[in-house]
């Protein structure tokens, strides 16, 4: 879907809900790479890229849908 013309709501439901699933996914995403450095397997900066896109994630839904 395109982009809303209204600079106050510029995300449709979908891009909302495209938001909350990558957020789910940015949990399990994070539970998958303590497991993989626990194992040994080097991932630099992975941890961190994931939990930057969760954070920019969240802020846009606390910004966007406040109270959801």
């Amino acid at each position: 879907m395109p982009p809303t013309d209204d600079p106050l709501h510029p995300f449709t439901e979908d891009e909302f809900d495209q938001m909350e699933q990558a957020l789910a996914s940015s949990k399990e995403n994070e539970e998958a790479i303590k497991k993989a450095q626990r194992a040994g397997i080097e991932l630099p900066g992975m941890l961190e890229q994931n939990r930057e896109v969760a954070d920019r994630l969240r802020r846009l839904l606390t910004a966007y849908r406040p109270g959801r």
